[in-house]
Order: structure tokens, then sequence, then C-alpha cells
């Protein structure tokens, strides 16, 4: 027999030591290590039987020695003959899958118990498919719970079986484990699996130690403090919000369906009631009927009306157990459930909660009464709203004096105070899940010390509240927080590994020294990283999302990212990533910087209202932009520079101040698919060598021109550019900028002008309906118009004056408001092949020393003028009008 004289080595301890200290080598209380001379004193004297033999684990159990009563006959009863009840909850139904298991089997513990060896009598239970059937833990009329082993996993289960087999049961019982699943939180009951075994149908649960709310009221009316009523609620409230987010309502919340483990948190069991709003499930319940507990039912869950059923069912039950909890009974009590429900439909107010407890704070009766509002309108708008004043309220109570001082001499201690044994982490390197809490509510209060103790790949779920700590990650843990986005707040984080997720936190940059020196709220330096659905906000010298270096490669979902006084996300030093779904606000410098190497992807983001241009691309940056949105930054939406050469495709490009896309300093790029409109200056500016390539885009309604090109190049394909007050297309100053099949209408001045002696090529263009000509040439301007269209505009089609040359061929100008051809002031141009008709003036006016060659050109169907002969043109019949000093070459042209 093990000695139980030992006692623990630690002074703060000294508890008895025995079988379970030995099973696990360190102190059950205070987790302090046991030495191998002490484990060697415990085991003294005692014998060890042999581990049965692998013929013995399948034959039947071992049989009893002489001296030992009998065992029951249904022990080793076949298995395809149900067995008798022979022991506390064993069932004929459920027994009709069993077999008998053998001794010495190795199981797992619940959520906060421990491995263990199952030997003698308790491990001649019965089998249920993989299971281990322990004992019977409760029974209603639809299942029955028994606590179970899975002998695959090794670990207890609580095993719900269902004892009916009608399809609306069935369909329920199914119902209750897809809700369940849906829900991924440490204050919920967590579903193993769902099946069936010999046709009765099973659902596998996570294994819950502790008692339920209702039988610590049951014993107490009273089983917590003031402080800790709030606090168990506030808790509750957090949970119920995740679940709301996911589109599930329990409408049968109760102290019954509360567990209370033996750390004091709570865990909500029990979907049986839950309705999912957005799986397309069958209606199983009938309207006008009422269903959940007649106690915590509000109104429309009395009435049965299904289409009022919300949120709101959950926030009044939630109000009941707070009053409960505080009042020592609940608020509404009768003879029979009807005349529960005639108090809760009446007209009456709800019962004060101040007349069972005298002296109360006044803030939580009307926070009791608001969530117990029989109207629906009248109620919390959400659960996140009922914790938010419990929070609010508990942060008033500064110190514990000054909880005592608002809570009467009623005070009762809590059996299951969770600072009452201490939390010990286990040695080995398996992944757990915590909680960190700045109020102490958690296992942990400090994020750096749970970091320090949790293993790799654990979770950590940190409660509402202001946490100081700048953590660096340098392993692969989970950070989430326990709330709505916002409500969990860190001075900023350093990712330094892979496999790191961060969910649903705030990061804001603080007022100190360290926010002073440059680097980002949010820093990533190595590896595939996951940050969802944060709100990071950059300040000081800090921007808001830092991600460097080669081996940076995030994941970044519906985030919100402020850059404040700093750039929102810089990328540089050949740093990747993904980017979806994240809006970028509100910075003083540029929403997004990628440069040096660096080559993100982002798709479906929103960059606006930044100081700054929206997007910058420098130093050889690259990426990928699909499907985004630049609005409202004071600087260019996009800005290239610098040997820049991202893809933008399918992106919308505007409204803004300044200009839509402003290429330099030899950048590239691919602009597809995208909309550039509604900019104040020019929706496409290329400068200083740059060569961007635009291809399927629309350039639309800016206020001083569509498209500006000078000492560039560039290649736009396919384009569309019309609406603007200025040209819808200047090039200039040597630029060589390339014009292929692009749609240039509808301008308040000339479609395009070219001039200062660039060398730009339109190909297969279509120019129509400008105030001004539809191509203007002029300052020694030598471009080609090959294949172009240019028709209906108020002026002339093409002008070409001050020493401008240019070769126009197989192109058509026609029904022009002016000539089709207008040569000024020593224009020298090029046309052949093209066909120049239909227009108001001459087909071709040239004057002011201007020549020209032209040949075999189509010159019919124009009006010309009478103006013509009184002035002094020669050849004037509505085909030529040439002024004196003006010699062109005229050769094969068709008149």
């Amino acid at each position: 027999m093990i000695s139980t004289e030992p006692i623990c080595a630690n002074p703060d301890c000294r508890a008895p030591l025995g079988r379970t200290d030995l099973a696990w080598g360190r102190c059950a209380r205070c987790g302090t290590l046991l030495s191998r001379d002490l484990v060697r004193s415990l085991y003294d004297g005692v014998s060890t039987p042999p581990p049965p033999t692998a013929d013995a684990k399948v034959a039947a159990p071992p049989a009893a020695p002489p001296s030992a009563p009998a065992a029951p006959s249904g022990t080793a009863a076949p298995p395809t003959s149900p067995p008798p009840n022979n022991g506390p909850g064993w069932s004929d139904e459920i027994l009709t899958g069993m077999v008998t298991r053998p001794e010495g089997v190795h199981v797992g513990g619940g959520r906060h118990g421990r491995p263990r060896t199952l030997t003698g009598p308790q491990a001649k239970t019965r089998m249920f498919g993989k299971y281990h059937i322990e004992r019977k833990l409760s029974e209603s009329s639809t299942a029955k719970v028994y606590r179970a082993v899975d002998t695959v996993l090794r670990r207890v289960v609580a095993l719900k079986v269902l004892q009916l087999t009608d399809p609306a049961s069935i369909k329920r019982f199914r119902r209750e484990a897809q809700t369940a699943a849906r829900i991924d939180h440490p204050n919920f009951c967590q579903i193993y699996e769902i099946g069936e075994h010999q046709g009765i149908h099973f659902l596998a649960l996570e294994y819950l130690e502790g008692k339920t709310l209702a039988s610590l009221l049951e014993n107490n009316p009273r089983p917590f403090s003031l402080r800790e009523s709030l606090a168990l609620v506030r808790r509750l409230a957090l949970a119920m919000a995740v679940a709301h987010e996911r589109d599930v309502i329990h409408r049968d919340l109760k102290p019954a369906n509360i567990m209370i483990d033996p750390l004091g948190a709570p865990i909500i069991i029990d979907f049986g009631m839950a309705k999912v709003f957005d799986l397309n499930l069958t209606q199983l319940t009938k309207f006008g009927t009422p269903f959940g507990t007649p106690c915590y039912m509000p109104p429309e869950q009395v009435y049965g009306d299904l289409n009022a059923i919300g949120p709101a069912v959950d926030i009044y039950a939630l109000g009941v157990i707070l009053f409960e909890l505080l009042a020592g009974r609940r608020p509404y009590v009768g003879e029979s459930q009807f005349a529960i429900f005639a108090q809760i439909t009446s007209d009456a107010p709800p019962p004060l909660l101040t007349t069972y407890r005298p002296g109360l704070d006044p803030r939580i009766e009307a926070i009791c009464r608001r969530a117990m509002a029989k109207p629906i309108a009248s109620r919390y708008g959400s659960m996140i709203e009922l914790a938010a004043d419990l929070d609010d309220l508990l942060r008033s109570f500064e110190t514990e004096e000054a909880a005592r001082v608002a809570d009467p001499a009623w005070i009762v201690p809590d059996p299951i105070k969770p600072k009452s044994r201490p939390f010990v982490e286990p040695k080995d390197n398996r992944p757990v899940t915590r909680t960190v809490s700045p109020s102490g509510e958690g296992d942990y209060t400090s994020l750096l010390h749970a970091l320090r103790q949790v293993p790799e790949r654990s979770r950590l779920y940190l409660r509402p509240g202001q946490y100081r700590e700048r953590p660096i990650l340098d392993k692969p843990v989970e950070l989430v927080g326990d709330g709505p986005t916002g409500s969990v707040s860190l001075a900023g984080v350093v990712l330094d590994s892979d496999h790191v997720t961060l969910r649903r936190l705030h990061f804001r940059a603080s007022t100190g020294l360290e926010e002073s020196r440059p680097g980002g709220v949010v820093e990533v330096r190595k590896g595939q990283v996951r940050i969802e659905e944060c709100l990071i906000e950059g300040g000081g010298k800090r921007v808001g999302l830092l991600v460097r270096g080669p081996e940076a490669n995030p994941v970044v979902t519906s985030c919100r990212i402020e850059g404040r006084d700093q750039v929102g996300v810089l990328v540089h030093l050949h740093g990747r990533g993904l980017f979806e779904e994240v809006e970028i606000h509100g910075g003083r410098l540029a929403g997004i910087v990628v440069g040096e190497g660096a080559a993100p992807t982002f798709r479906r983001c929103v960059v606006s209202d930044h100081g700054g241009p929206g997007l910058f691309v420098r130093a050889d940056g690259a990426g990928l932009f699909e499907e985004c949105q630049f609005h409202g930054n004071a600087k260019a939406q996009v800005m290239l520079g610098d040997d820049a050469s991202p893809t933008i495709v399918r992106c919308g490009i505007g409204p803004g101040p300044d200009s839509g896309v402003f290429a330099h300093g030899r950048a590239r790029g691919l602009i597809e698919e995208c909309t550039v409109a509604d900019l104040e200056k020019i929706g496409l500016v290329i400068i200083e060598q740059a060569n961007p390539h635009l291809v399927r885009s629309a350039i639309l309604r800016c206020r001083e021109g569509g498209v500006v090109a000078t000492h560039a190049a560039g290649l736009l394909e396919d384009c569309e550019i019309a609406y603007h007050c200025g040209p819808n297309l200047k090039i200039k100053r040597d630029a060589t900028t390339r014009i292929v099949g692009c749609r240039i209408y509808s301008s308040g001045d000339c479609g395009v002008s070219l001039s200062a002696r660039t060398q730009a090529v339109l190909e297969d263009c279509e120019l129509f309906e400008h105030i001004g000509p539809g191509v203007m040439i002029w300052r020694s301007a030598n471009p080609q118009l090959l294949r172009c269209r240019i028709h209906h505009n108020a002026s002339a089609g093409v002008r070409v004056f001050d020493h401008a040359q240019g070769q126009l061929e197989h192109c058509s100008i026609d029904a022009n408001q002016g000539p089709g051809l207008d040569l000024d002031y020593h224009a020298n141009p090029l046309v052949r092949s093209c066909r120049i008709h239909g227009n108001a003036e001459h087909a071709v006016l040239i004057r002011n020393h201007s020549s020209g060659r032209f040949e075999k050109n189509d010159l019919t169907g124009n009006r010309g003028s009478l103006l013509g002969r009184l002035f002094g043109f020669r050849r004037s019949r509505g085909v030529w009008k040439i002024g004196r000093g003006c010699h062109p070459q005229l050769e094969g042209n068709f008149e």
C-alpha cells in the first residue's frame, strides 16, 4: 500500500502526497517536483502486478479469486445479447453496443484533468464503439449523458446518447452538433465527434469537471461575491458575443447550462435549443410554440414568435441570471409555468433588484433592468454593450475594500475560487489553451509571462483591457482577442517566427521613448504569420505595419490600419506578404510604401485619406495590387518611381485632389483593367524616363487632362480616355509614348496634343467629339498617326503648326466642323493613303509658309469655302485651300 505520510517539500504548501502526486511526479496542489528519493520511498514495499498478455486482453477478464464474490452475469456475456443493468448509469438501450474491456488502460483527463491508468473494477466497464463507458452523468427524456473514455485518442469525454429515434429528434440532435462546432472559444464546450453506432446516435463532447451554476445556487443562494458575480456575467456576455458574431443564438441560457470548472471559468453547454441563422436547416420548432426554460424566457419566446427571436433572447436570459446571482432568487416564480408566463408577458416592469438586496449600487440595478426589459428595443443592442457596462462598473471598484463596501454583509466565500489553487503549466510540449487578463480573471495577468510559460503552438485568449507589453513572438503561438476588435489593446508586437497568428487585437503606439524610435507598431521580421481582424494604429516614428526582410511573409486579412503620423504599411528589403480586404486609412504620409526589392500582394484593399500618396512603389519595388480602391489621398493616388515595376489589376483609382497615377524615375509596371476617374488634376502622369504599360483601362473626368507624358515612354493599349476639361492626351518634350487601339473622345480641349519634339505613335485609335481639334501637332513634334479615325470634332480634324512635321498613314479624317487637315506656320507633314472627306470646310487648309507631302489620298466630299477666293487662296474648290508662299507636294491624290 502506498504510504501517505510524506508531505510536499514546499514550505508554503506541506500538503500530504498520494497516488496522484506519484503518477505525475509533482505535488497536485502547488506543482512542486518530487525528488527521486521521495518517489522511491513512496513505492518502497509495493509489488506491481505484471502487465496482461495480448491473449489475455482479447479473452475475457481474469477470473475472480475463490474468496471474492462472483462477477455479475452480464460481465462475460457475448456482445450479441444485451447484458442486464448491472450498475449505476447503465441502460438496456446503450448496452446493446457494448463489450467488456480489459484492465490497465491508460487514459487522459478532461480540460483540467490528468492522465491515469484504469485498473480493477473501474476498468471492467462496457464498450460503446471506441468509447469505454464509465458511469452515467445525467438523463433527460430525450438523451442520456455518460462519462466515457475515447480509446483511440485516450481522453475522457462526455458521451451524449439519443434515446429517441424519430426523424425530428435526430435532426435536432445533429443540429446541436453543427451549432456547437461553429464556435471555437474557451467558454464553450468543445465537440469532438458526432456519429451513429448500431443504430444509436451519439455525440462526443468535452468532459468538464466542476459543477453547474444551478447546483451552486441550489446549495447556496449567493455562491459568489458581488464583484465575482459581475465578472462572471461579463465573461458570459463576451463569450455569447462571439457566438452571436457567428450567427448562433443559444435560446436556453440558464444556470443548468453553465458549468463552473475548477479554475472558476464559466463554460456554456447544451446547444439543443440553439438557432443558426445562416444554415439552411429545416425549421423544427413550430410557430406559436414556447420553447426554453420558463423563468429565463423573454416575452417573444413565451409567445413562440420565431420571427422575433434574436440575440436579445440571450441578453434577457443573462439579465435573469445576473438577477438570480445577486438577489438569491429568480425574478419570476409561480406554482406553474403558466403562472410564470403570465408575469413575463404582463405590462408590469421587472421586479426591482434592490427589493431583495437593499443598498445595492443603482448602476447595477440599471444594468439588470435594461437587460431584462420586456420590449426588445429597450434591451441592450448587443452582448458587447452589456459587457462594456459591466466592465466599466468593475473598473470603478478600484480596490477590494471598495468592493466590500458595495457588497453588504452577506458575502459568501467562493467554493471554487480560481486563485484558491495555483495553476501550473505541464512540463511536456503539447499545445495548450490559456487566458490572459490584466484584471486577474484569467490564467495569467501578464502577456509576457504567459508567452514564456506556454509551449509552442499554444493559443492565448486575451481578455478585453489595456496591455502595456510589446512582446517579441519568437515561437509559434496564437493570440486571440476574447472580444470584438478594439476591445483588447496592445502597445505593439514583433513577429519573428513561423506560424504565429494574431486575431481580433488592437495595436496602438503609445507616447513614450520606445515609440520615438523608427520601426513598426506591428513588425514582421520573419515567417509566414497570420494577422486577422485586427486594428493597427501607427504613431510617432512607428509605421502601422512594417514588413521587412526576405523571410517576412505575413497573411493579413480583414484588418484596419491607420498610419496616423506615419505610413500605414511599409514593405521593404525584399519583404513579401498577402493582404486581403484590408482598410488602410488616415495617415499623415503614404498609405502603402513598397520598396527595395519587396513584392507583396494586395487584394480587395481600400487605401484612402492619407496626406501623401495612397500607394508609393519605389527602389525596385514590385508586387500585385488586385481589385483595390485608392481614393481621397492628398498626393497622387498611385505613385511609381525609382525602377518600380508593380502589377495593378482591376483597381479603382480616384477621386482625389491630385493626380491618379504618377510614374517617374524609370518606373515600369502594368496597369490593367483599371478605372482612373474624378481627379482634380491629371489622370496619368508619365515623366523622367518612366515606361508604364496601361491595358484596357479607363481614364475619365479629370479636371486638368487625361494623360500627360514628358521625357518618357509608355504604352497605352485598348484604353478609354474621355470627359476631361483639358486635353485628353498631352505628349511633349521628347516623349516616345505609344498609343494603340484607344478611344479618345469628349474633352474640353483638343483630343491629343503632340508637341516639343515628341515622337509618339498613335495606332488604330479613334478620336471624336472634342471642342478643339482631334489631334494637334506643334512645336517641332514629329509623331506618327497610323490607321486612326478622327471624326466629329468641333474644329479641324488634325492641326499641324509651328515647324511640326509628322506622318499620317491610312487614317480617316471625316465629319469635322473645320477643315480635315489644317497646316499652319511652317508645318511640313507627310500624309499618305488617307481618306479625308465629309468635313464642313476644305479637306486640306495650307497657310503661312507650310508645305507637306500628300500621296494617294482620297479628298472627296468636303464642302470648301467662298472665303478662299476672296482672300487670294489658290485652288479653293472644296479640296485644297492653299495660301501664298505655300508649296506642298501633291502626288496621286483623288479629288
